[in-house]
């Protein structure tokens, strides 16, 4: 019988290492989208507004991260 159970390491501090230049670029991305988008707005309402996507966008992409490493180990446990 197969053990029911799969054990998944993710090293946190990898993680982070690994995503980190997806991350920079894709909250750089979003900060030139956005320019374009709130031109008109003052600075303080700016840094809210952009301060609230980039930490959306790294919790996005730091949990897709996650999510292809579970995959992966998931699939190399089950020998697929």
């Amino acid at each position: 019988m197969m053990d029911k159970n799969i054990t998944v390491p993710i090293e946190i501090a990898d993680l982070f290492k690994d995503a980190h230049i997806d991350i920079t670029d894709a909250v750089l991305n979003n900060v030139i989208e956005s320019m374009r988008e709130f031109k008109n707005l003052k600075p303080e309402e700016a840094v809210e507004i952009f301060s609230q996507k980039a930490a959306q966008i790294y919790q996005d992409t730091l949990h897709e991260r996650m999510k292809e490493k579970m995959k992966a180990a998931i699939k190399e446990q089950l020998h697929f």
